[in-house]
């Protein structure tokens, strides 16, 4: 192993090990390993054509909390190294960071691009529990405070049911959230933030969700 992995993923052990004893996390961390195994246990006990429904349903009544400690734990599962917060942040900033070498490898978009120099580091990951439509003042917000933290991608986690264009892995946030000032992620700069381009930001929603959650295939496909 490479001695900066190594360092890493100590620093990444210590850390979560500090977080882990704050107040109430203890709680939240069975609660999610709970859930998923509920999730696991629908998908056993319900016709195929009425899973992916019945999984949503539930997700979508999972305390917020627990929701962003069953995404944590699902990259966790996935094999990235990943720094939970002390503190839970409730409805808005930063639920969780992960280690990605290569961002083109999680964002397909991105990929594409084909971009000279290689994004990788510590990423941001927000989680929000919708029941509706999801709201684009968040998302909008995210890669800022992503660039405003240090952080150089972002995952954007969520139950709700995301606006046209965004329907595929392969179409980019910036598509439907770009302004006329051209501010969007990787695309132009926020107020306040310099001339650097935002960070990338990745959506995981809908049956994208449910696959990263249980360890099946997420990054990939329409």
């Amino acid at each position: 192993m490479d001695i900066r992995v190594g360092i890493r993923n100590l620093e990444a052990w210590l850390h979560n090990a500090r977080a882990h004893s704050a107040d109430g996390h203890g709680e939240r961390f069975n609660a999610a390993k709970k859930r998923l195994s509920k999730l696991a246990e629908i998908a056993e006990n319900t016709p195929k054509e009425r899973v992916f429904p019945a999984q949503f349903a539930y997700l979508r009544k999972v305390e917020p909390m627990v929701f962003e400690e069953m995404v944590i734990q699902a990259f966790a599962n996935g094999g990235f190294t990943r720094k939970a917060n002390r503190q839970y942040t409730g409805d808005g900033g930063i639920d969780g960071r992960v280690w990605v070498d290569d961002w083109a490898t999680v964002d397909p978009y991105f990929a594409r691009r084909r971009y000279t120099e290689p994004v990788g580091g510590w990423c941001g990951i927000q989680c929000k529990r919708y029941e509706g439509p999801i709201h684009r003042e968040h998302i909008r917000q995210f890669p800022v405070d992503l660039q405003r933290a240090g952080l150089v991608a972002g995952f954007f986690v969520h139950t709700g049911t995301t606006p046209k264009p965004r329907k595929t892995a392969n179409t980019p946030v910036s598509a439907w959230m770009k302004e006329p000032d051209g501010f969007a992620p990787g695309m132009g700069s926020a107020p306040g933030t310099g001339s650097r381009a935002l960070p990338p930001v990745r959506l995981i929603s809908g049956r994208h969700l449910l696959a990263f959650l249980q360890g099946g295939e997420w990054i990939h496909g329409e």
